[in-house]
């Protein structure tokens, strides 16, 4: 029989070695490859845990308290979704079956400040109304449910 020279065991454990490097590196850059990157905002995070927005209706107000059953053109409101809404001037609105831009009132809604600001809601499994009063004049709340 005949001996290995110390060089062919030197060999053989540096091709091994460079073999288990590479294999690291594919199955990296595979890794990389598949991942998926963060997202850069938190709309983003919003959209891809809830969906993208699909309008639904408009709520429209000239100075008094509307609810989508109310409105010009009434929609339903179905519980338990994302909702946003989009004005375009100065609102208060939110779930509920009227709405008061009086602090003090149980009605008070949060504030759309300028169009078009969007404010997002989480609303209840139970609720199925959402209302809206305009600061001055008309002003029109486009609503949209996240799917």
């Amino acid at each position: 029989m005949m001996s290995r020279h110390p060089w062919d065991v030197q060999r053989r454990k540096i091709v091994l070695g460079l073999a288990g490097v590479g294999l690291l590196a594919v199955l990296l850059f595979a890794f990389n490859a598949h991942a998926q990157k963060a997202p850069k905002s938190e709309l983003q995070l919003l959209t891809l845990l809830n969906g993208t927005p699909v309008k639904i209706g408009t709520l429209t107000s000239t100075g008094s308290s509307v609810t989508n059953a109310t409105t010009a053109t009434p929609f339903t409101v179905t519980g338990g979704k994302v909702v946003m809404i989009e004005c375009d001037g100065a609102a208060h609105v939110g779930p509920g079956s009227s709405a008061s831009a009086t602090a003090t009132n149980a009605a008070y809604k949060p504030k759309v400040s300028a169009a078009p600001e969007r404010i997002y809601i989480v609303l209840q499994d139970a609720a199925d109304t959402v209302a809206m009063i305009s600061s001055s004049g008309t002003v029109n709340c486009a609503y949209f449910e996240m799917r």
